[in-house]
């Protein structure tokens, strides 16, 4: 962040973010206007930079009315009329439940926005410094990781669908409220942002934030310092997510294992470091304490074999591979050796999940998974996969052909 927040600096950040994030092809792009100050001179710098830099860029606002002060209808009729008479296309929703949690009216407000976006497209939020900063607090207090305190990103894609953009987030708030007064911006004043009881986050911000901001020190510029250290924070963690980036690819089981997903670990843990951002990938911070993270690292860097289990995934190691497991069970526990399929017809068949050709050597044999008398070539088949570095938790799901324990063949 520049130290001097002037509007021409401001202009010329979020002119060269169109620049650096926008694809050229790009012909119209999204605001999510709410009608407070953020969203008002969002729209207001974004339109000004494509007039000026005459980009042939189309802008199109969403608006949704969470219906939850009474005035709400009249500033949704205001905002119609504000922005079809600057020529602007308007869309809007309204919130139709009883229930105005937060949590609930933001479900609502992103559910608007994915019935009204398609692949690609580009939506900006007003989202600001002490947005951001405010989501940090109520996340730690959550638990969270280095996701969770990091949270918006200036830009990001939701469901890998559309990209959510924020080029405010290096803004304080009272400095956007300035820049709408300084040039005239209308926007209404939200006074249950004041209601302490509405949600945690106004606890937060009215009784916790507000103190932080009375007592802050200030730098030449009169930036408060206590926000410049968030800045500072979430450019270190960024950095941190840039250069170690968690890898991971799909690994198939046998469809008689129940199981949300079984992923083989890409990425080489090389330090703690990276061990909190892939228990962050997978939202595991509640609850974790320096001595987990040295009783996992250690696991992942010494142990041979064996797996651990955190907050209803499994980590599995055999061979030096790490792989991630959620499901009902210890299916590597497990004995499937009853589940069998007499073989009586030549062709393809699928054995949960095994596409196998039969000829006529098989017919008349059994297709099963195996059991711990089974021999293949005159060994104990349990001893032939240590011996040929099957995983541990894979050595129960191999199919096999038999007869009665001899194993005529193995499918991977």
């Amino acid at each position: 962040m520049n130290d001097v927040i002037n509007f021409e600096n401001v202009k010329s950040n979020i002119y060269k973010f169109l620049i650096e994030n926008i694809e050229k092809h790009i012909k119209k792009i999204y605001i999510g206007v709410s009608g407070g100050s953020d969203s008002m001179f969002l729209f207001f710098v974004l339109q000004k930079i494509i007039y000026n830099f005459n980009f042939d860029i189309k802008i199109i606002v969403l608006h949704y009315n969470h219906g939850y002060r009474e005035e709400s209808f009249q500033e949704s009729i205001f905002l119609q009329n504000y922005f079809e008479q600057n020529g602007i296309e308007f869309i809007s929703g309204n919130y139709e439940l009883d229930n105005f949690s937060e949590n609930n009216l933001r479900k609502a407000r992103y559910s608007f926005f994915d019935q009204n976006l398609n692949e690609n497209s580009y939506l900006f939020l007003g989202h600001n410094l002490t947005d951001r900063v405010e989501t940090s607090f109520v996340n730690m207090l959550r638990g969270a990781g280095i996701k969770g305190i990091l949270n918006m990103k200036k830009i990001s894609k939701k469901n890998n669908i559309y990209y959510i953009c924020r080029p405010l987030l290096d803004i304080p708030k009272d400095k956007i409220k300035d820049f709408c007064d300084e040039f005239s911006i209308p926007y209404f004043q939200d006074y249950t942002n004041d209601n302490v009881d509405f949600s945690q986050r106004n606890f937060i911000r009215n009784n916790i934030l507000k103190i932080f901001y009375e007592i802050s020190n200030k730098d030449k510029n009169g930036n408060l310092l206590f926000l410049k250290s968030f800045i500072n924070l979430y450019e270190n963690i960024e950095n941190i997510e840039k250069n170690s980036i968690i890898e991971y690819t799909k690994f198939p089981l046998p469809n008689i294992v129940d199981y949300d997903f079984f992923y083989l670990l890409e990425t080489n843990i090389k330090n703690k470091e990276d061990l909190v951002l892939l228990f962050d990938e997978f939202n595991l911070y509640k609850n974790i304490s320096s001595r987990l993270i040295d009783e996992f690292y250690n696991f992942f860097v010494n142990v041979s074999s064996g797996y651990k289990y955190l907050g209803g995934i499994y980590f599995l190691k055999s061979y030096n591979k790490i792989y991630i497991y959620k499901g009902k069970n210890k299916f590597w526990e497990q004995d499937y050796s009853n589940i069998s399929q007499k073989i009586n017809k030549i062709g393809k068949i699928n054995f949960y999940g095994y596409n196998i050709h039969i000829d006529n050597k098989k017919i008349g044999y059994n297709i099963r998974f195996p059991n711990k008398n089974d021999i293949y070539g005159n060994k104990k088949f349990n001893l032939y996969l240590k011996k040929n570095k099957y995983p541990f938790f894979i050595r129960n799901l191999v199919a096999v052909i038999v007869d009665g324990n001899t194993i005529i063949e193995k499918f991977n």
